[in-house]
């Protein structure tokens, strides 16, 4: 009678704590709340759902996980478990109908193998979680799809949470969300630097111990950025408040470890700031100082990347306030003070750049093009119209897309460029071979001939950029010039998180034919080159300049 009395009280209690709208609670034992984000997981995309049935999985994995959180003991674990296994397919409810493909199958057993060593799941429960990851999926989730735009996987059904600070057990939904995404649709997954399992237990415990609405987007902030991928750019109105919707009246590039500056406002014009200056502090804080604090919340696949994005945080604040600019220009440190702007006032037509820089130009023996400035219409009828021995492509801005022309205008026979591997989403976490790209040159006898084409890349050449540079790189009498690149190649694949905050991630694996990675390293570069925040203050592009000089010369002599 006793004990029945204790299962009454016991279910009474949990009852009431579901119904409540947040759960204050700090967490003990961190692996029940990793290992039941990790099964949701499983169950949402392996389950091959009922058509048109949208399961209710978010629900269940909020009160499972506020189950788990009040009683932090194995049984009401699996009970979550058992409860959530419920919504798995049509197919476990009869006579399951498993994968006959032994790479799927070996695939599956090895990515969630741990499900047959945990010591906290039932026998029971670990039964069906392995039916799950090796039942043959007919249909793949509703939770994604094939995106054929882009190759990538597509993210659909999925509540929206706008609350900017929700309860505990919404936040932990966030983390489920982007870590079994990651875990399963990430080709980059392998070069993350950290143990990604062990990213469960950590940020399950900083989400339940998060007390503020910053602090939550703040997290959700630094677990992105541990992909190290440059296209995992976060969006939430609580970051975008936190660096400040107002900065100082200029612009700024990662230069040779220093901050320089490379564009300045209107408003700012005679100020006393000139181009080529280089920040040493801002309020008495120096760059080396912020971006101690500020490198964890960066995305980027390279420190190069990260410190250029960080830099012109470095230049933000949070209101129109005034702040003393310590300035390092020749040999002298001089000291000014600069009122903030809104964000919203620098804007392209009232910034002037150090170098004017042409769409285009002629010399005598060569023509150089800004990818980002002429389209591929215009790219092809300047290089027919000016036939030089020198080609000067310059992708060191976000270019337009000219595959086509590199076909039409210089590829004479089939030559492999890129592979790329795409997620199978019949079998979550496994990826297809690599399909090779080519140049697929079209037959024409009015092909162009060039005596060296030379490409201007460096970190700012990222995505579209790295895969045009690859394409151009397959054409003969190439030289890739410049600094490394973001290395952050292949399409991009977005996820919705609660907290109203959305994210991205590379959806496409790109590497080069002979399978040397792109991904954090960048493309191959033939000769290296970096520009000084001297040739910025004498208002000239150093990297075009020597091309021209000592590349081509004047008599066009290698």
């Amino acid at each position: 009678m006793k004990m029945i009395k204790k299962k009454i009280i016991r279910k009474v209690i949990l009852a009431v704590i579901l119904m409540s709208t947040s759960v204050s609670i700090v967490a003990e034992n961190k692996n029940f709340c990793a290992e039941y984000i990790k099964i949701w997981g499983i169950v949402k995309y392996y389950t091959p759902y009922e058509s048109n049935i949208i399961p209710k999985l978010d629900s269940v994995f909020l009160g499972g996980i506020k189950a788990i959180l009040c009683f932090n003991e194995r049984t009401t674990f699996n009970k979550s478990v058992k409860e959530l296994m419920k919504y798995s397919n049509r197919s476990l409810k009869s006579k399951p109908i498993y994968e006959t493909n032994p790479e799927k199958t070996k695939y599956t057993d090895s990515l969630n193998g741990w499900i047959k060593t945990d010591k906290n799941l039932t026998n029971l429960n670990r039964k069906k979680l392995i039916q799950i990851s090796r039942v043959v999926r007919d249909t793949i989730s509703i939770f994604i799809k094939n995106n054929n735009d882009n190759f990538c996987a597509e993210f659909t059904n999925e509540k929206r949470y706008i609350t900017l600070y929700p309860p505990v057990e919404v936040r932990l939904l966030a983390l489920a969300r982007y870590w079994n995404a990651i875990n399963f649709f990430f080709p980059y997954k392998s070069q993350i630097s950290v143990n990604w399992d062990s990213t469960l237990n950590d940020f399950s415990n900083e989400l339940i111990s998060c007390d503020s609405e910053l602090n939550f987007h703040m997290t959700i902030l630094k677990l992105c950025t541990l992909i190290r991928d440059g296209h995992g750019s976060v969006s939430s109105y609580p970051i975008e408040k936190y660096y400040g919707y107002y900065q100082l009246p200029f612009m700024v590039n990662y230069v040779n470890d220093q901050i320089i500056i490379t564009k300045i406002h209107k408003s700012a014009m005679n100020s006393g700031i000139k181009f080529g200056d280089a920040i040493l502090k801002i309020n008495n804080k120096s760059f080396q100082e912020f971006y101690l604090k500020d490198s964890i919340l960066i995305w980027g696949s390279n420190s190069k990347r990260k410190k250029n994005i960080s830099a012109n945080n470095f230049i933000k604040s949070r209101n129109e306030q005034i702040n003393e600019v310590q300035i390092k220009r020749n040999d002298s440190i001089i000291n000014i003070n600069f009122k903030s702007i809104s964000t919203l006032s620098v804007i392209k037509s009232e910034l002037f750049e150090y170098v004017s820089k042409p769409n285009f130009s002629v010399g005598d023996n060569y023509i150089y093009i800004d990818l980002n400035q002429i389209d591929s219409m215009d790219f092809e009828k300047l290089i027919r119209l000016h036939n030089k021995p020198y080609i000067i492509i310059d992708i060191r801005a976000y270019p337009n897309w000219v595959l086509n022309q590199i076909d039409e205008l210089f590829s004479s026979h089939k030559t492999p460029f890129a592979s790329y591997y795409r997620a199978d989403l019949s079998c979550p976490g496994r990826f297809n071979s690599p399909t090779t790209v080519y140049l697929n040159p079209v037959e024409s006898d009015n092909k162009v001939h060039y005596k060296k084409m030379i490409l201007m890349v460096n970190y700012s050449t990222i995505s579209r950029g790295e895969f045009l540079t690859m394409a151009f790189q397959a054409l003969p009498n190439v030289l890739t010039f410049g600094d490394n690149t973001a290395g952050a190649d292949g399409n991009i694949a977005q996820i919705l998180l609660p907290g109203n905050i959305s994210t991205n991630f590379s959806g496409l694996g790109i590497v080069y034919p002979d399978g040397q990675k792109t991904q954090q390293y960048g493309v191959k570069i033939d000769s290296f080159y970096k520009n000084t925040g001297l040739g910025i203050a004498r208002g000239y592009d150093e990297e075009l300049n020597f091309i021209i000089k000592s590349i081509i010369n004047e008599k066009g002599k290698d």
